[in-house]
């Protein structure tokens, strides 16, 4: 009898805790058990009890003994201060009293109730788990009673619930916003002191948890009523499709000013009052390049308005088990429901709900995902709902379209690849908490070279550079400089550009020889608009698009193209005509569009065409007709992107060809390539500096003179030529004598006889005919 006795009130506990998993009715406090519970609250004095007496009695310098003191549970879990007799008489508080623990290596200060441990010695203090977290054994600490006059009367406290690891998220929230429960709450923590960071145990269904305070609302130490509004944010529950409890404020996001301003506005509609017949945005959809700070603005808004941040990561949620991640997208949409105001945000959002497909297996999955995602944010539309949705992804196209319509995610912003401003602010962010000796211009200077770096690129770039000033100073002080920055910035590649050969040359204007006037025409078309954008709107000018340039081989066309974006600070993307053709359909159109987005992303930049009359000839020509006229559609996305369809802010296109009357002409209208620049061979001036530049390195007999050289043995020369007189004679110099320690004039003239100039009179003349 008694064994079946026993299974029944087993079976029962056991129903009521699944209940209460649930969220179901059964989880509910009953009315005869909260009011036994306050009968036994006021028989113990703590239901209608007073305040503890308070004081102005301290014990200074007691020692922190270790944890193994501490074996009662309730010791454990709150923040207790336990002291011999004699201590204790000195405070003359009551058992239960609050004390301020102050003191230890850390100076803190924190709250706690004090009780009596007859085992403990003079001159000794033992403290509970919570408590050693902040003062360590063995640190002289000092205990006080509250001064009367740093207490104020508290009427709100926010608490955060901690220690439900075993339940359903909604099923505790569900238990402890229970009206009975509320009340249960009230009368536990009335008359209670009270600051952030105060922990309060409580049973609940017969599991131990705490109430972390985390506001109360009035200054110094509260006193919390006995009709206390207990706020539970609950947001201790750092689990998937639980609120997180990072807290993450805008002094840690350098930059994206305005960026940030769009979606604060947004989201102060969603989030705040609202206005009656406003019908407020409930869906933002952030997306960039990786790295950019979708995930870091989204998290700091949230904490900028004080929301729930329930935290959702679309490739963690896909499960192999049928309605796992619908379960899960129900719990947090409700959980957030009910933890008003709250902000969703879903990461990585393209991995669970991408476009929807007639096939079987995961696309199905990804089919009831978004149709139960569409249906939940079309729920929200409520006017006293204070809920929003942010997304981020740096694949928006590859997201349902029903997602991106408006009701849905009404806004959509770009997070971009950050501009010169803001990489300064990222910088400072990161170098804040690195000793370091740069000043502010520095750090502006060496922004203005991370031309296509974003947030997480810089952070990287910092951490290497601290590693290389460790390993400079081998464990003294150490402190970052300058150079640090440099050498570490040949290191890291910007992310948003890696499937692209970018590179930033360290081609000068003094590396090219002669082509004086070929300069000063660059300058004027890409140098000028960038560093002097305020004359050329002053004067209503619209700065070049596109620059062609012209002439035989081997002048100099590629280096004078890298020299300019040396020279104005910016990407330099060299592309060849077959890294843009592919087999298949439509993706040689779709490289040509990917790598004008990609130099918008890294501007100021460069994108320059070598041989374009090999990718852009004319159309409807006998070259063009293969591979089912794919150089056509190649050529008219092309046309496209220069248009200005898309804006292309601060990009320039160098084109170069030795045969520009096959070019088509759509290509040479202004508006695409505007300017069309000759580079001439090298006269006899421009052949010595060539000479001079490839031969600085070069030990050289008294016997050579290279102005000689320049009028008569390289006449006619290119440039390229030169390079390779210079090259065949110091190699001839070496077969002769691997001990050779120069170069003779001898050795010019047999390397001379080798290398027959390539430019004619009938190019030359060919030239001259498409200057008129």
């Amino acid at each position: 009898m008694r064994s079946s006795e026993k299974k029944k009130r087993k079976n029962k506990r056991r129903d009521k805790r699944l209940s209460l998993e649930s969220g179901g009715d059964a989880a509910r406090v009953q009315d005869a058990e909260v009011d036994a519970l306050e009968q036994a609250l006021l028989g113990l004095g703590l239901g209608e009890s007073s305040a503890p007496e308070v004081g102005c009695g301290s014990v200074d310098g007691l020692q922190v003994m270790p944890k193994a003191a501490a074996t009662r549970r309730e010791h454990v879990q709150r923040n207790r201060v336990l002291l011999g007799n004699e201590e204790f008489a000195k405070l003359a508080v009551g058992q239960g009293g609050m004390v301020f623990v102050s003191g230890g290596k850390s100076d803190a200060r924190s709250l706690a109730t004090v009780w009596v441990l007859d085992s403990l010695r003079t001159g000794q203090v033992q403290l509970s788990s919570s408590l050693l977290d902040i003062f360590e054994a063995g640190e002289r600490v000092d205990i006080s009673r509250i001064d009367e006059g740093c207490v104020t009367p508290c009427r709100h406290v926010h608490v955060r619930l901690t220690g439900v690891d075993r339940w359903s998220q909604t099923a505790a929230l569900k238990v402890c916003r229970d009206a009975k429960v509320v009340r249960y709450m009230r009368m536990l923590l009335a008359n209670e002191y009270a600051v952030k960071g105060t922990i309060f145990g409580i049973m609940l269904n017969g599991y131990f948890c705490n109430l972390v305070v985390e506001d109360t609302r009035c200054q110094g130490v509260g006193l919390l009523a006995k009709d206390v509004e207990i706020y539970i944010v609950n947001a201790g529950v750092a689990q998937q499709g639980g609120p997180s409890g990072d807290s993450v404020k805008f002094k840690l996001v350098g930059g994206l000013r305005g960026q940030i301003k769009e979606v604060m506005d947004v989201v102060e509609l969603g989030l705040c009052e609202p206005k009656e017949g406003l019908r407020v945005p409930r869906g933002v959809l952030l997306f960039g390049p990786p790295g950019t700070g979708k995930t870091l603005i989204a998290r700091s808004v949230g904490t900028e308005f004080g929301a729930n941040i329930y935290v959702l990561n679309g490739a963690e949620i896909i499960n192999k088990y049928v309605g796992h991640g619908e379960r899960k997208i129900n719990e947090m949409f409700s959980c957030a429901r009910e933890n008003q105001p709250a902000m969703i945000f879903i990461d990585e959002i393209d991995a669970l709900c991408p476009a929807r497909s007639t096939g079987g297996g995961d696309d199905q999955i990804h089919n009831r995902i978004v149709a139960l995602l569409l249906r939940q944010i079309d729920e929200l539309h409520n006017d006293s709902m204070k809920v929003v949705v942010l997304g981020a992804t740096n694949r928006v196209n590859a997201i349902d379209l029903a997602l991106r319509r408006p009701g849905r995610f009404d806004r959509e912003i770009e997070i971009g690849i950050p501009n010169e401003q803001d990489r300064v602010e990222i910088l400072k962010v990161h170098l804040a908490e690195t000793p370091h000796t740069l000043a502010t211009a520095d750090i502006s200077s060496f922004a203005s070279t991370l031309h296509g770096f974003v947030g997480a690129d810089i952070m990287a770039l910092c951490r290497e550079a601290c590693w290389k000033a460790l390993r400079r100073h081998k464990g003294s002080d150490m402190s970052l400089c300058y150079e640090d920055l440099v050498e570490s910035r040949s290191v890291i590649t910007p992310s948003a550009l890696r499937e692209l050969t970018v590179e930033v040359p360290h081609t000068r204007w003094d590396d090219v020889g002669g082509q004086e006037t070929v300069k000063q025409q660059l300058k004027e078309a890409v140098e000028w608009p960038l560093q002097h954008p305020e004359a050329f709107e002053r004067m209503g000018i619209r700065p070049p698009q596109g620059v062609l340039l012209f002439g035989p081989p081997g002048c100099s066309k590629t280096l004078l193209a890298k020299a300019i974006a040396t020279e104005g600070h910016m990407n330099f993307i060299a592309i060849k005509g077959p890294e843009l053709f592919n087999k298949w359909v439509g993706e040689s159109e779709k490289a040509v569009h990917e790598l004008f987005r990609k130099a918008r992303m890294a501007e100021p930049s460069v994108i320059f065409f070598d041989e374009i009359d090999a990718l852009a000839g004319s159309r409807g020509s006998s070259s063009n007709q293969g591979a089912g006229g794919v150089a056509d559609r190649v050529l008219s996305q092309m046309l496209t992107e220069m248009d200005g369809i898309g804006e292309r802010k601060r990009v320039v296109v160098v084109a170069a060809t030795n045969r520009p009357d096959i070019v088509d002409p759509a290509l040479l209208r202004p508006g695409r390539l505007d300017r069309k620049i000759y580079v001439p061979p090298p006269d006899s001036r421009a052949r010595l500096e060539i000479l001079k530049i490839h031969t600085k390195s070069t030990p050289l007999g008294p016997d050579v003179n290279l102005e000689s050289l320049s009028e008569t043995t390289t006449k006619g020369f290119s440039g390229a030529e030169i390079a390779s007189l210079c090259r065949e004679a110091a190699m001839y110099a070496l077969q002769q004598n691997m001990d050779a320690t120069q170069v003779t004039h001898e050795h010019f003239e047999f390397a001379a006889c080798k290398i027959q100039p390539q430019i004619t009179q009938e190019m030359l003349k060919f030239y001259q005919e498409l200057l008129k």
